[in-house]
């Protein structure tokens, strides 16, 4: 259920500020914006009131928050070309979306976003994760260490969502 949508998959070069240039793999969709963005309504939600449980749960807010930027990034991308990338990664979605607005091209909008990226995979994975170059190996276990969730951040993921 719910791949009845995908028309076609195809790939698409897109140009990566950092990197240069790549293929990334697209999904074209009929499904509606809203289908995108009332699923990233409900991760910023989670990713606020997580924030307001106290840091015991602070990774599991910057991965709500994360989703809620990537599924935003991939609304807009369906509202406009009827496309989304088959990414996690916050940058190269930006990137895609700058053919739409100059504004996720800024410096300090993809240094806001930076911050939520970095939680793709430590929300989901924790130690385990092979983003977190800061992890701590163990003989037994790895530890995550790398990204660590700030009060500001709820305040930065407001004015990334308020901005989109």
């Amino acid at each position: 259920m719910g791949f009845e949508s995908l028309t076609r998959s195809q790939d698409v070069r897109i140009w990566n500020h950092t990197l240069g240039t790549h293929d990334m793999k697209t999904i074209t969709t009929d499904k509606p914006f809203s289908v995108f963005s009332l699923e990233a309504d409900r991760d910023y939600l989670l990713a606020r009131l997580i924030n307001f449980s106290g840091h015991g749960f602070a990774s599991r807010a910057g991965y709500f928050g994360q989703q809620a930027i990537e599924k935003y990034f991939k609304a807009l991308m369906v509202q406009e070309d009827k496309i989304y990338l088959k990414t996690h990664d916050l940058i190269e979605l930006a990137n895609y979306c700058s053919k739409f607005d100059s504004i996720f091209t800024g410096d300090g909008f993809l240094r806001q976003v930076k911050i939520f990226d970095d939680f793709r995979e430590v929300g989901r994975y924790g130690g385990e994760s092979t983003h977190d170059p800061h992890s701590k190996q163990e003989k037994d276990f790895t530890t995550a260490g790398a990204y660590v969730w700030q009060d500001t951040n709820i305040k930065i993921l407001d004015k990334i969502v308020f901005t989109l």
